[in-house]
């Protein structure tokens, strides 16, 4: 378990290989969206287990008509380090719907 509840990002996500292939699927963030990850993690609509992956994602709303989806590898955490997030992109409601009823992601809260 982590010894806190601070999230942080590495800088190079906002710019990194994971954001290029989220823009070539047109659900990237633009950096404006990124700058408010911490009022969108404030208040997720959602949080969600990936059976696939393994990993937590939060979905809020607040990037238009989509919502955020930010996911955390809690299978990589070391004992007393931070929270770190692994991806941001965005989802619609069809797709989050698609996945609860598809088996693929489980409810958490």
């Amino acid at each position: 378990m982590p010894i806190t509840a601070e999230i942080a990002i590495r800088d190079s996500l906002p710019k990194g290989p994971k954001q290029a292939r989220h823009e070539a699927d047109q659900n990237g963030w633009t950096l404006e969206e990124w700058r408010v990850l911490p009022t969108l993690l404030g208040k997720p609509g959602a949080v969600y287990f990936d059976k696939h992956s393994g990993k937590l994602i939060f979905v809020a709303d607040g990037l238009g008509s989509a919502k955020a989806a930010v996911k955390f590898d809690p299978k990589k955490l070391k004992k007393g380090t931070m929270n770190w997030v692994v991806s941001a992109f965005r989802v619609s409601d069809e797709a989050v719907a698609g996945a609860v009823k598809g088996g693929e992601w489980d409810i958490v809260q």
